[in-house]
C-alpha cells in the first residue's frame, strides 16, 4: 500500500459503489493499492468497469458483505444510517464514514485541487487533470463522471496534485482542505441542504478562503451569484469573458463541434483549440486554465494541450446516428445547464427533440416552472417521470408539473410515465433530420444507449 493514504485502513468497502462519485473513488482507492469492495442496489454499466480494476463488486445489499477481515466502510450520501451493512459495520467496530469525509482526507494527504459550483465542475476538473497530466504531472483525479481518454472516473497518479469534484449536497465543500480552490458559479441548489441561499453563499465563501491561505481560488466572477473577490482575503485568481480579469477568453471561430479562441492570462494572450461546441465551454477552458497556472503550469504548456481533450461521458455524448440525424446523452439536469445544451444543440442547425428526466422530487418543486422555459427552445419536447436518487416521493411533485407549465406558455409537451410509453412517444415523433437530446442525471442515460443501439442495429 502507498503511504499517501493510510487515514484509510484497508480492505475498504464501499458502499453506494455503482454511483458516479463513489464509483470514481474506488478507483482511486485501488490505484493507490488499496484492497477495494463494493455493492450497489442495482446492476450497472459502472459495475462492469469496475472489475477491470480488480475490484469486487457485488448486487444487493448484505450484512455478510462485511466481513472481519474488512476495516474501514465508506458509504455515499444515499445510503441511510438504518442500512444493514452500516449497522453490521458498527456492531463490529468497523469504522464507517461518509464518502464527503474520505475525499477530505484525501485533500489533506495531497495538493487538492477541490472544483465545486452549481455547474460545470465535472468539465472543470477533467480539462484541469488533463492539463496537468499533458505537463506531465501525473495528477490524481476524483470526478463525477468518466473521462473519455481514460476511460474512469478516478485514478490515482504519482504526482503532487490530485483533483477533486467538489459537491455541495452532501457538504464535501465544507470538509476539504483544497491548496486550490475554483468556483465556477452559484446558484439556488440544495436548498434543501442548506436552507437559504445565504447560507450557501457562506459556505462557498468559506471554501474559497481556506485556499487563498494557501496557494489560491479560482473564481468566475460574471454570474449573478458569483462570489466577490473583495469578500476574500490572499491569492485570488479571477476569471471571466470580460477583458478586465486575470484570466478571460473570447471565441474567435465557432464550428459544429470545436471552439477556436484567445484566451489572455494575466495579459499574456494563446490561442486555443477545443474540440467542444458551447458558449459554456470556453468558460470552462478558462477556470481549467486559471487552475493549472495556479498549480505551476506554464502559459505555453496550457496552451499546447487542449486540442486532444476528449470530453466526458454523458457531456454532449454523442450516442450514435448519420448525417441527417444524431443522438446525444447529456447530464443537465438544472435550468442553466439545460439552455447550455440546447444552445449546443441549435448549433447544429436541425429540429431538435429534447428528452428530459427530472432529478429529485425537492428540485423539481422549487424548479418545475423553471425547467419549462429551459427547454422552450426546443422543437419537441418529452418529459417523463421524476429520478428520485436518494429521496422519498414527495406526493403531488411528477414530470407532469414541468409539461403542463411547457403547455400553458404556449408549448406542446408530452409526459411519459414509464419507458414503455417514452418509446412509444419515440417512434412516432423521430423522423429525418433530426437533433434528439436526453438530458438526465439518473437512468434515461442507459434506457438511451439501449434504444439507439437498437434504432442503428
Amino acid at each position: 500500500m502507498r503511504d499517501a493514504l493510510t487515514s484509510l485502513p484497508s480492505p475498504v468497502h464501499l458502499l453506494g459503489i455503482g454511483g458516479a462519485g463513489v464509483s470514481s473513488l474506488a478507483e482511486y482507492l485501488a490505484g493507490a493499492g488499496l484492497s477495494v469492495s463494493g455493492c450497489d442496489a442495482m446492476p450497472s454499466h459502472r459495475l462492469e468497469r469496475l472489475v477491470t480494476s480488480d475490484i469486487k463488486t457485488s448486487t444487493g445489499h448484505d450484512p455478510l458483505h462485511i466481513s472481519k477481515d474488512i476495516r474501514s466502510v465508506v458509504y455515499s450520501a444515499a445510503i441511510p444510517r438504518s442500512h444493514p451493512e452500516l449497522v453490521a459495520a458498527r456492531e463490529m467496530g468497523i469504522k464507517a464514514i461518509p464518502r464527503s469525509l474520505a475525499l477530505a482526507r484525501i485533500s489533506r494527504e495531497r495538493n487538492a485541487i477541490c472544483i465545486a459550483g452549481s455547474h460545470g465542475k465535472s468539465t472543470v476538473s477533467a480539462m484541469t487533470a488533463h492539463l496537468l497530466a499533458s505537463a506531465r504531472h501525473d495528477p490524481g483525479f476524483i470526478i463525477g463522471a468518466v473521462l473519455r481518454e481514460t476511460g474512469t472516473g478516478g485514478y490515482y497518479g504519482s504526482g503532487s496534485y490530485v483533483v477533486l469534484e467538489t459537491d455541495e449536497f452532501d457538504r464535501t465543500l465544507e470538509r476539504v482542505c483544497p491548496a486550490i480552490a475554483v468556483i465556477t458559479n452559484v446558484e439556488s441548489e440544495h436548498l434543501d441542504v442548506y436552507g437559504t441561499m445565504e447560507r450557501l453563499f457562506a459556505s462557498f465563501l468559506r471554501f474559497a478562503q481556506r485556499a487563498t491561505t494557501r496557494t489560491g481560488a479560482v473564481l468566475w466572477t460574471e454570474n449573478p451569484g458569483g462570489i466577490s473577490t473583495r469578500l476574500l482575503r490572499g491569492s485570488t485568481l479571477r476569471c471571466g469573458f470580460n477583458a478586465g480579469n486575470d484570466c478571460s477568453g473570447v471565441i474567435t471561430k465557432g464550428e459544429n463541434k470545436t471552439i477556436h479562441a484567445i484566451i489572455s492570462l494575466f495579459n499574456r494572450q494563446f490561442d486555443i483549440e477545443l474540440p467542444l461546441a458551447g458558449t459554456h465551454n470556453l468558460m470552462n477552458a478558462i477556470l481549467s486554465s486559471g487552475a493549472a497556472y495556479l498549480a505551476g503550469l506554464s502559459i505555453e504548456e496550457i496552451a499546447r494541450s487542449f486540442s486532444d481533450y476528449k470530453g466526458l461521458g454523458r457531456r454532449f455524448e454523442r450516442l450514435g446516428g448519420n448525417d441527417d440525424m444524431e443522438f446525444y446523452s447529456d447530464y443537465a439536469h438544472h435550468p442553466t445547464e439545460i439552455k447550455a445544451v440546447l444552445e449546443t444543440a441549435q448549433a447544429l442547425d436541425r429540429p431538435i427533440l429534447t428528452v428530459f428526466q427530472p432529478h429529485l422530487f425537492s428540485r423539481t418543486a422549487a424548479l418545475y416552472s423553471d425547467f419549462a422555459t429551459s427547454l422552450i427552445e426546443s422543437d419537441h419536447i418529452v418529459v417523463t417521470a421524476v429520478y428520485p436518487a436518494r429521496e422519498k416521493e414527495i406526493p403531488g411533485i411528477t414530470g407532469e408539473l414541468v409539461t403542463d407549465s411547457l403547455n400553458s406558455l404556449g408549448k406542446t409537451a408530452r409526459y411519459a410515465k414509464t419507458y414503455e410509453m417514452l418509446e412509444e412517444i419515440l417512434h412516432s415523433t423521430i423522423k429525418s433530420p433530426m437533433t434528439v437530446l436526453f438530458l438526465s442525471a439518473g437512468d434515461l442515460d442507459a434506457f438511451a444507449r439501449k434504444f439507439v443501439e437498437k434504432k442503428f442495429e
